[in-house]
């Protein structure tokens, strides 16, 4: 999308807003939010079958130890690339993907909380990208234990 045809932040923000609202004014809010997840899933599986969303590192059979949810892999086109160690097979992965900002150029980082064989993976990547902020925005418990 060209920059003339991308809308003003504010009406991209408002609608963003707008939805939410909408989202807490249903009967059962936590309902309405899993079924945008699921949809979302939903359209993920689909858009990956398309060459320019493909998953094809993640899908790796060397990397997939590396992914904490087996169904949630990073874009192979926006993916953060980790400088590879030489001869080591999958050591530039990681599962993350950047993130476009308002401008329309990568501004964020997304990644799966990292696991106990990733966590070296991670704080290489918050090293090599320059991460100057983490934000964890999830439970602290998954599959009933205290991550």
């Amino acid at each position: 999308m060209k920059d003339e045809e991308r809308p003003p932040l504010r009406v991209v923000l408002r609608n963003f807003l707008n939805h939410i609202e909408n989202l807490e004014s249903q009967i059962s809010p936590d309902k309405s939010y899993d079924i945008e997840f699921q949809a979302l899933k939903l359209f993920s599986e689909n858009v990956k079958g398309l060459k320019e969303y493909s998953c094809l590192e993640g899908e790796k059979e060397i990397n997939r130890k590396k992914n904490r949810y087996k169904d949630i892999l990073p874009f192979d086109v926006s993916r953060v690339v980790l400088q590879e160690y030489n001869g080591i097979p999958g050591s530039d992965y990681i599962n993350a993907n950047y993130i476009k900002g308002a401008s329309g150029s990568p501004a964020y980082i997304a990644s799966q909380g990292p696991l106990p064989c990733t966590v070296n993976d991670f704080w290489r990547m918050v090293v090599q990208c320059e991460v100057h902020v983490i934000v964890m925005a999830c439970n602290q418990e998954e599959a009933g234990k205290v991550i």
